[in-house]
């Protein structure tokens, strides 16, 4: 660690210009990689950034903390932000700008910290009168247009109480705003629809959750300018709040945990939810790969395997037993699937109602009428198969008839205003959210969790999430208003110690469906479930096209299953069920004894068809190629594109719903205009070869197939000598 003191009659000379980073006697003080912390001007101006971006920050003359500009290398030109401090803290009742001189603050020192291929920067700063140290910290990876902030809060003799946490207080140049609707959308939107509003002077947007990250909105936004577009996110699964409110030609946009009211004890420093943001060019393409770099980075390398996934629950429910899903194993190994999971069911449970996953619920045995031999002689015999084993686990919740004993005590229950389900009497409650603030809780289930892993040896671990309630309940390790802020901490802290634990251990986000889904889950976790309601297939296109916006496809998992208007026994058209869900990570769901050998043989067909194309979806950038479509239906096509920044192949998607409207045109993004392609699609085999330039000028005509209402084209670069023929 470098640290940087800095003497109180150093004066700043340094003028930020335009969209110039800091120049001139420029001394790099970190790098890892592209990643680099520079300063000029006495140490005064400081520049963090990487070859697609650069952040600035000064310290004046008075040693105040100043966040200056962003500078996306796509345009060169700055984002201004506000030339002020970038949060506020609202300490002991007086809410006081970071950093600032003028409100009492003092500078300590600045901190630079370098990893494998990131390097971060902490402005230190204490506040005499309350007793406080904090930091602000920003950090930046190679190879991604995206800067990680948060602040940690020391009380130095005395805790001090926080009021609201704020996370980014900043103003940028006015512009649109783009936006990402939650799973529970409003009755006049879908879920996962893409927003973008143009707020006039006076208007402001806000967005946000009570309960859990993206119930209503993803917590996600960005603000387009010219041919910019400043992006920004909480890593954050709990409730959170942003305003961005239009003040003339300028946005004033607020970020954090606004109802959450914590206390910072002594000797316990407070980390915020981290936030981040960034600057592209303002296309899909653009900040999806932009995205895309940065998750790769928080996980640490840990890259996504969209393995074709088997789930027995809509097909089976609780009613399962050793002998079931050992025939489901050998029929899914006959058609490819590589990792069967084990949903709700397993522990002993309410026999008389199949979908009743809630009796039961909190015992870590498997049922030993039903698997008398655990489960883990299904793990083995899934490997044997050449599949993985995963299982269904909600941690977070407990039947009350478990509770004590064995089960966990009462005492960690969440309650709500004395209730552990505000919404029932309490004579109808029949389960409770155990409060994760609590250690001891933590704890039990680790000791729980941790030896069912060793024992039952699945690959992979499916975590549900289907109640939520933010607990006040006295005598917690939390306060009134700040139950929910703590449950996710301690959720992230059990994640995380499964993850060091069972590093290959694949971990599944569910939260009810997608009500989870943001970029703290998805540094802890590889694959998140988007909605229990994963039919009609045009359904699942819709939720792929929004979500794709901002998270990579081999994290969004939808299965391939029946539904009433979709018949998977009966219908002509298999392969659009299934190829509407390849945009994303493809899942099954059917009861193998009902399906006919015909349909089981296009299923092995669609899932050699999945393989083909899923190396372009391994952290793939992807691009809307048509509006994104309803999922109520209705629509003429539509079509997604995703490109692979490591094979350069490109995929294109496109759906037929007008049988009337038998051709369209699909204009593709993301090649390299120099590069000549082999086009081939799935059904067919290769149709032709072009250059980029020449698909991107000329688009690509589909036409209408009587093989199915669903087609995938793939482009692939051919060899420089190879496109050397071509050319002749």
């Amino acid at each position: 660690m470098n640290r940087t003191r800095y003497a109180p009659f150093v004066v700043l000379l340094c003028v930020i210009s335009g969209a110039s980073a800091p120049a001139g006697g420029a001394r790099t003080v970190a790098a890892a990689r592209s990643a680099r912390i520079t300063t000029t001007a006495g140490d005064r101006s400081w520049s963090i950034g990487n070859e697609r971006v650069t952040f600035l920050v000064d310290l004046d003359a008075e040693s105040s903390f100043r966040c200056r500009a962003l500078v996306p290398a796509s345009s060169g030109r700055a984002i201004d932000l506000g030339s002020g401090a970038d949060v506020h803290l609202t300490i002991n009742g007086e809410t006081l700008a970071f950093g600032s001189t003028a409100a009492g603050w003092e500078f300590v020192e600045t901190r630079t910290d370098v990893g494998d291929s990131s390097v971060r920067a902490g402005f230190v700063f204490d506040l005499p009168r309350h007793r406080v140290r904090a930091t602000r910290w920003f950090s930046v990876s190679a190879g991604s247009p995206t800067i990680e902030a948060w602040t940690v809060i020391e009380a130095a003799e005395a805790p001090v109480r926080l009021d609201g946490i704020h996370v980014w207080d900043v103003t940028v140049p006015a512009g649109d705003v783009d936006w990402l609707s939650g799973l529970q959308a409003t009755e006049d939107s879908e879920p996962f629809t893409r927003k973008r509003v143009r707020l006039n002077a006076g208007d402001y947007l806000k967005l946000g959750a009570e309960g859990r990250s993206s119930e209503y909105t993803v917590p996600w936004f960005a603000v387009r300018h010219h041919d910019d577009v400043l992006y920004a996110g909480l890593m954050w699964s709990g409730a959170w709040g942003a305003t961005l409110a239009r003040d003339e030609d300028r946005m004033v946009i607020r970020a954090g945990l606004p109802a959450t009211v914590t206390q910072v004890g002594v000797g316990a420093p407070l980390e915020t939810p981290h936030l981040f943001f960034g600057a592209s060019a303002a296309t899909d393409a653009a900040v999806s790969w932009s995205l895309q770099a940065f998750l790769r980075d928080i996980r640490q390398g840990r890259g996504w395997d969209p393995l074709v996934t088997y789930n027995t629950w809509f097909a089976h429910g609780t009613r399962i037993d050793e002998d079931l899903i050992s025939n489901e194993l050998a029929r899914n190994a006959a058609i490819g699937t590589e990792l069967f999971v084990l949903d709700a069911g397993w522990y002993p449970g309410n026999p008389d109602d199949r979908f009743d996953f809630t009796t039961g619920l909190g015992r870590w045995t498997p049922d030993a009428a039903r698997f008398p031999r655990g489960l883990g002689v299904l793990a083995d015999e899934a490997r044997r198969l050449g599949m993985q084993l995963g299982v269904w686990v909600e941690p977070e919740r407990v039947d009350l008839a478990v509770v004590g004993d064995d089960g966990p005590a009462e005492r960690w229950l969440a309650r709500r205003d004395g209730l552990y389900d505000p919404n029932r009497p309490p004579e109808d409650t029949h389960a409770a959210q155990i409060c994760l603030a609590s250690a001891e809780a933590r704890a039990w289930l680790l000791a729980r969790l941790v030896p069912f892993i060793e024992e039952q040896r699945p690959a992979y671990l499916k975590w549900d999430n289907n109640f939520w309630v933010n607990c006040n309940r006295e005598g917690h390790d939390h306060g009134h208003d700040d139950g929910n802020f703590r449950h996710v901490q301690g959720l992230y802290e059990m994640l995380g110690a499964l993850r060091e634990r069972f590093p290959t251990l694949i971990i599944e986000n569910v939260s009810g469906g997608g009500n989870r889904l943001d970029f703290g889950m998805a540094r802890l976790t590889d694959v998140g479930w988007m909605d229990d309601r994963t039919t009609p297939s045009v359904y699942v296109r819709h939720n792929l096209q929004g979500l794709l916006q901002v998270f990579p496809p081999a994290y969004l998992l939808s299965f391939v299953m029946g539904d009433p208007d979709e018949p998977l026994r009966e219908s002509r058209d298999v392969r659009l069920f299934a190829r509407s869900r390849m945009p994303g990570r493809m899942g099954l769901c059917f009861n193998g004894r009902e399906l006919s050998p015909q349909v089981m043989e296009i299923l092995t067909q669609e899932t050699a068809t999945y393989k083909s194309v899923r190396d372009v979806l391994r952290g793939a950038a992807t691009s809307l190629l048509a509006p994104q479509t309803s999922g109520r239906g209705g629509g003429d096509w539509d079509a997604i594109q995703a490109t692979s920044p490591d094979t350069k192949r490109s995929v294109l998607f496109a759906f037929q719903q007008n049988r009337d409207l038998d051709r369209a045109t699909f204009t593709p993004v993301m090649l390299d205009p120099e590069q000549t392609y082999d086009v081939s699609t799935v059904d067919d085999g290769k149709v032709g070869t072009a250059t980029g330039a020449q698909l991107m000028a000329s688009g690509v005509g589909i036409q209408s197939s009587p093989r199915s209402a669903a087609h995938i084209v793939v482009f692939s670069p051919v060899a420089p000598s190879a496109a050397a023929r071509v050319r002749r």
